[in-house]
């Protein structure tokens, strides 16, 4: 029987209005903090460029020849760059290849309403490779590894 890490990651509550309101987690990339939303409708975790660009201190992006759609009306063009690691609580995921978009109208709209520096959305691809559990009420995102 396999012996499983569980981390516990506390969440924040960013409220638009009285019926509007996304989760923001804050890991660390590659060292560095950074929040991400919480999507459980993004079916991959995507980085801001600018921010993947700082993060990975990569140079040029790796472009993929699927365009996103979903952030906003039109397709967008997507990158590709490689996280040497990702901490999430204390679950490290190494190498991890990210979906990079141009985000900078969403990171605007977010410092501009609610005074947080967006850098990405944490997707399903994670969420669901790590059996996450979302608790509304205490805030927290539970994530399972198997050791």
């Amino acid at each position: 029987m396999q012996r499983k890490k569980i981390t516990l990651i506390p969440l924040q509550l960013l409220q638009f209005d009285e019926h509007s309101c996304h989760l923001l987690i804050t890991i660390k990339a590659n060292g560095e903090p950074c929040n991400l939303l919480l999507d459980t409708g993004a079916s991959k975790s995507v980085f801001d460029k600018k921010s993947a660009l700082k993060f990975t201190k990569t140079k040029k992006l790796k472009v993929l020849d699927d365009p996103a759609i979903g952030l906003g009306t039109q397709n967008h063009e997507v990158s590709e760059a490689i996280f040497e690691t990702l901490q999430l609580g204390s679950i490290i995921i190494k190498n991890r290849a990210c979906g990079v978009v141009d985000m900078g109208h969403v990171v605007k709209l977010y410092k501009q309403t609610v005074k947080v520096t967006l850098h990405g959305v944490l997707g399903s691809d994670i969420l669901l490779e790590y059996g996450a559990v979302i608790d509304y009420r205490d805030l927290s995102l539970k994530l399972c590894k198997e050791k």
